[in-house]
């Protein structure tokens, strides 16, 4: 499998982390991809029994161009966001089954909660964001899904795992004499943007996505907003930030 890759050095941007796994995007209106490439309905994919259906998918694009900063809406960034949203759907089905299995789970009146505070954060209230993903195409029950997966994972991750965590003396004292020793010299942040080919053939086009992707940060779209809609790696969820 060919992979193509977009590295870039970018400065330190503050994010406004909404969740641990996400960060606020509020969307502004584009054109209607139903409007201008029509999906047919049907099964995209099956993770476990459980369905994703091309109505899944389809919202889940609109999401995804509404909030990249795009300003034409081009085939080949319809094609990543296919890509990238069946991608970001199948994770979802397998966190909220993995979920499931440790009846860990978020109520939509919870959820509904977590995002009355985002939106009160960014100027704005839950009826408007949900009005404003209306308008795309999208569906509050697709959105608190996807809220629900980063949350119940989230418990997940840190109901398993945080509790291993051990932090003695020693490795506080090497990390600030690390941190000290660097103090002057020069320091750079690495960003990253991985794009992967379906298959050898499908090079071109992640070839012409990978072009658009760039043309949109010369553009002025923010580095980490395209990384968290379009990178394959796992840096995505921090906007592509290698440390």
């Amino acid at each position: 499998m060919s992979k193509g890759t977009i590295s870039a050095c970018a400065g330190r941007v503050a994010l406004g982390a909404m969740l641990a796994l996400s960060c606020a995007v509020w969307l502004k209106p584009q054109p209607s991809l139903a409007q201008q490439r029509p999906l047919s309905e049907g099964v995209a994919a099956i993770v476990n029994d459980q369905p994703i259906t091309r109505l899944d998918v389809r919202q889940r694009v609109q999401f995804l161009i509404a909030t990249s900063g795009a300003q034409q809406v081009t085939p080949e960034l319809v094609q990543r966001a296919t890509s990238a949203a069946l991608n970001g759907l199948i994770d979802e089905r397998l966190q909220l089954q993995e979920a499931s299995k440790f009846k860990v789970d978020a109520s939509d009146r919870e959820i509904d909660r977590i995002l009355t505070n985002q939106a009160r954060q960014n100027g704005a209230t839950l009826e408007t964001f949900f009005r404003d993903l209306a308008d795309i195409g999208v569906s509050a029950q697709s959105y608190r899904d996807k809220t629900r997966a980063e949350v119940v994972w989230q418990r997940i991750v840190s109901g398993r795992f945080g509790s291993r965590v051990r932090v003695n003396r020693d490795q506080v004292k090497a990390a600030l004499d690390r941190i000290l020793a660097n103090t002057n010299k020069p320091q750079f942040l690495i960003s990253e943007i991985f794009l992967e080919d379906e298959n050898a053939q499908s090079a071109p086009q992640t070839l012409e996505g990978a072009k658009t992707l760039v043309q949109q940060l010369r553009a002025g779209t923010p580095f980490q907003l395209v990384a968290q809609q379009f990178s394959f790696a796992p840096s995505a969820s921090t906007g592509g930030d290698m440390g």
